[in-house]
């Protein structure tokens, strides 16, 4: 376990970096032009340690700092996000290339050194257009009432970039008061971005941690919240499980403080993946985004739910500003290749696909996506081929089974896509598996009866793949079905206009 002063010292080390830099990001460009946008670009800091322990530090140092940045002036100033700054963690490329890729017209290079209770910090900010260092600094610091501090320069850089300052506004953002409660709130916050289920499993355990040691810190919250939701989403554990648990954790991050946009992100998520109150999920991710215009996860849900509301054209322009945002995220990628693809766009869903297997081969929810297009294309062996190469690269999640026997069966496999629905329910005995999967074959088994009492059980369950029955075409042969239509009406769903 590494030392409290030590994060003191990074803390305050990244809050100076802020506030030169935005002084910086403003003082070389003419008053006239503060209208215009800057895009800047903070590259992951070098952890100088000689401790791998410690990356997570390193990490974390960064994520947060880019959160700070985010907030100050975002209509001005795009920060880009975490996932595709980390992207040049082991940089060997230019600053010219990296700025290109990211469209960035500053980037800050960082590296952080501890030795003891002393933390180094040395910052250095480039323009990319001519590859000048116009301004470098070193920190030393010991630290002590960092979080006072953080406050203090969050008021400063707001004067300096000239955000009239509303009363209880200080534009910071807002962390923990006990220093025990930091160090496992970026432990939680470094798992849960690997995304696998043994990694949001071992953040839920360090943001408990971090709550426990603060009740009233807010992020903790919310990323307990987000990693509650994560898990039924993305590792087929229960919904009626982690339902609850994530409900209460957002309810108490918005309780602690409502101005948070990772509150109110948070709270969104549950709302449309596990509440089904898509009308309350709007509202919280419109706040976020109003409080935060730079939250790429606020994007990134509101996307999502304006998609599955059938408002395709608001959702892939809400995309399409998250991958400005994000542009070397897999993730990003992937999920504007999804919107694209239920709009019915698929050349341009593919081209989005492609992007994202240039920068992750192995992403498994893009071979799931292209898998798709490539079913409603009438491309069925190029399809199955997609879904069993994403059942091997995500170590056997089940939805690219369903899939798979989906098109097995109307590809008129029959005996075979029988053979993989009796293996989700033998599976099901045993651990949870979410209904939905069975239903989709047997609607491909065109078992219309056996589908629809499979999305009943779903709704009992609140299988979080329900909501994809709003628009996903492989359930057209049921939509005038009057059992499918009042399932919907049950489950409270905003149905495509």
């Amino acid at each position: 376990m590494w030392n409290r002063k030590s994060t003191i010292v990074a803390i305050a080390a990244a809050s100076s970096l802020l506030l030169v830099t935005v002084y910086f990001s403003r003082s070389i460009r003419p008053s006239s032009h503060l209208s215009t946008q800057v895009t800047v670009a903070l590259l992951p800091f070098e952890n100088l340690t000689g401790n791998a322990d410690q990356e997570y530090f390193a990490d974390g140092l960064t994520e947060e700092t880019i959160a700070v940045l985010g907030k100050v002036n975002p209509n001005r100033m795009i920060v880009i996000a975490r996932t595709s700054s980390m992207a040049y963690k082991q940089r060997t490329k230019t600053v010219s290339q990296i700025g290109s890729e990211l469209g960035a017209d500053y980037l800050l290079e960082g590296s952080v050194r501890r030795e003891g209770e002393r933390v180094r910090v040395i910052v250095k900010l480039i323009r990319v257009r001519d590859q000048s260092r116009i301004w470098s600094e070193s920190y030393d610091r010991f630290g002590s009432g960092v979080i006072q501090i953080q406050d203090e320069l969050g008021n400063a850089i707001a004067r300096q970039i000239g955000v009239e300052l509303l009363p209880g506004d200080t534009n910071q953002r807002p962390q923990t008061r006990t220093l025990d409660a930091y160090d496992p709130y970026l432990l939680g916050r470094h798992f849960l971005n690997q995304v696998t289920p043994s990694a949001i499993r071992k953040s839920i355990e360090y943001f408990q941690t971090a709550v426990a040691k603060d009740p009233s810190y807010a992020l903790a919250f919310a990323g307990l919240a987000d990693a509650y939701s994560l898990l039924p989403i993305t590792s087929d554990a229960s919904p009626r499980d982690m339902w609850p648990l994530a409900r209460n954790a957002a309810a108490e991050a918005i309780r602690l403080n409502d101005s948070l946009a990772e509150a109110q992100a948070a709270g969104g998520y549950v709302d449309f993946w596990l509440e089904w109150d898509w009308g309350r999920s709007e509202e919280r991710l419109r706040r976020a985004i109003q409080l935060n215009p730079n939250s790429i996860l606020a994007h990134r849900y509101y996307a999502h739910l304006l998609n599955n509301s059938g408002r395709h054209t608001e959702a892939v322009a809400q995309i399409t500003k998250a991958r400005q945002l994000d542009p070397i995220s897999p993730g990003t990628n992937t999920m504007a290749g999804q919107f694209l693809f239920y709009a019915g766009r698929y050349t341009e869903a593919i081209e989005a696909l492609d992007k994202a297997f240039s920068i992750d081969p192995g992403f498994w929810v893009a071979h799931i996506m292209r898998g798709q297009i490539y079913e409603r294309s009438g491309k069925p062996e190029a399809a199955i081929q997609s879904f069993e190469q994403a059942y091997s690269s995500s170590g056997g999640n089940m939805v690219a089974l369903s899939l798979k026997g989906y098109v097995l069966a109307k590809s008129g496999r029959h005996a075979e896509a029988e053979q993989i629905v009796h293996g989700l329910v033998e599976a099901g005995k045993n651990r949870y598996v979410p209904p939905s999967y069975v239903a989709l074959v047997y609607a491909g088994l065109n078992n219309r009866e056996a589908a629809l009492e499979w999305l009943d059980k779903g709704y009992e369950a609140r299988d979080v793949h329900m909501v994809f029955l709003t628009i996903d075409p492989k359930w057209d042969d049921l939509r005038s079905n009057p059992r499918f239509q009042e399932l919907l009406k049950r489950c409270h769903f905003v149905l495509p206009q």
